[in-house]
């Protein structure tokens, strides 16, 4: 029971998903894949899908397999509802006053790297940190549904559907 609530979405974010999947255009996973590799989409600077891409977030070559359309949908719009086991972030508090959000790439008696984005690493020295705690934001962007149009958001849908 418990863990079905967990993997629940809150309402207004299950209603907003639903409700753009009810009017989305059939999308083309080809133009999907083109998108998904663009700087316009970015995913395969942290995905890789097949041969090609990061691998700062979750691969994503089977997804299609694993995920409803619901699900996807909701990961690429929403992408610190849930986030992936393996991929969680921490949030720093750095005496100059910063506070870093990223995932723990290294740690060692000096220092702590972070990965901010990814393009960015950041190692900050232990003796700067006034606190560090899990924290609930993913380092994925959020606001595709602001950078994509509906059809943009179909296609790549589509692709990740047909990942399997």
């Amino acid at each position: 029971k418990v863990a079905d609530q967990l993997l629940q979405s809150d309402p207004q974010t299950k209603q907003t998903v639903q409700a753009l999947l009810g009017r989305l255009p059939t999308g083309d996973p080809i133009r999907g894949l083109t998108l998904y590799h663009s700087t316009k989409a970015n995913c395969g600077a942290c995905h890789q899908m097949g041969y090609r891409g990061g691998k700062i977030g979750p691969e994503l070559s089977k997804i299609g397999s694993a995920r409803t359309a619901e699900a996807l949908l909701e990961a690429i719009l929403f992408p610190s509802q849930r986030i992936e086991q393996g991929f969680e972030t921490v949030s720093v508090l750095v005496d100059d006053g910063r506070v870093l959000n990223g995932i723990v790439t290294s740690r060692t008696a000096q220092d702590i790297t972070l990965r901010l984005a990814a393009d960015k690493l950041e190692t900050i020295p232990l003796s700067s940190i006034e606190s560090q705690r899990p924290s609930e934001v993913s380092i994925m962007p959020a606001g595709m549904m602001e950078l994509l149009n509906e059809q943009e958001l179909a296609d790549l849908l589509s692709l990740l559907q047909a990942a399997k």
